[in-house]
């Protein structure tokens, strides 16, 4: 037998149910808008591993450069893209026997990268230079200074500092140097740190030593959860009321004790 506060019951479902609908509209709306307005990109990198190579029609050569400079005591690293050139400090040694590229991957990156979105890896690789631009960048990771790279250097996330040095077609360098993000989830992301849906963002995650492969993760401070605004807790409360509500209104009244079913 239903118990007597039925029809209450039924009647806060059905509201909860029409706050339910109309909320998850007004929210599917919204999500909507932010994606037209935001569209996420998404971009492929594929490194480069050789000292020699062709750049728009402009030789790019990679050399070590060792000096007694007490400000670059393990020496630098000299990146000529035709009458142009990059002088980097050597901010992690590397092993010099392995070839190529190699001794800087813990702290330098040359890479070719262009824009995933909407493609596979196999489709990126075909349209690279074709229907996706390519473009061209060295990538930096510089640890804490004074700290041990291999040690507290390689957990000490908040203090790293990426540079990114992107090759002009036209010819020289479009330089930038950004922070390890520190904003929290919620917040704004501050001015000289890495945000997520950028470029340089997913250009830094291929310098993450194995010991900080967890970072930087999406905060997911730009995705569309921020522009629900009353949609999503009117549409929580309107879901749990209606469940609680329904379950109550169809349960069973309870016999008083003693008595014995007819």
């Amino acid at each position: 037998m239903p118990s007597r506060f039925s029809k209450p019951l039924l009647a806060l479902a059905a509201a909860s149910a029409a706050g339910l609908v109309v909320s998850v509209w007004f929210m599917a709306q919204r999500v909507d808008d932010f994606h037209d307005a935001n569209p996420r990109e998404t971009y492929a990198f594929e490194p480069v591993n050789t000292r020699a190579f062709v750049f728009a029609g402009r030789d790019v050569t990679v050399q070590d450069e060792t000096s007694g400079d007490a400000a670059a005591p393990m020496g630098h690293v000299i990146i000529a893209y035709g009458p142009d050139h990059l002088r980097l400090r050597v901010a992690i040694p590397g092993r010099a026997e392995l070839p190529g590229l190699m001794p800087y991957a813990d702290w330098l990156r040359v890479m070719r990268f262009g824009l995933l979105t909407g493609r596979t890896m196999s489709q990126f690789r075909e349209d690279l230079g074709g229907e996706v631009e390519e473009r061209l960048v060295v990538v930096t990771r510089t640890p804490r200074p004074g700290t041990d790279p291999q040690t507290w250097g390689s957990v000490w996330k908040k203090d790293w500092t990426f540079e990114f040095h992107e090759f002009l077609p036209s010819g020289g360098f479009a330089s930038e140097r950004l922070k390890y993000p520190t904003y929290r989830v919620g917040q704004t992301p501050k001015p000289g740190e890495l945000r997520e849906n950028t470029w340089q963002y997913h250009a830094a995650l291929q310098l993450l030593p194995q010991a900080g492969r967890n970072g930087p993760m999406y905060r997911f401070t730009e995705d569309a959860v921020k522009r629900m605004g009353w949609t999503l807790p009117v549409a929580a409360t309107s879901g749990l009321t209606l469940f609680i509500s329904m379950g109550f209104a169809l349960a069973p009244r309870r016999r008083p004790s003693g008595t014995q079913p007819a």
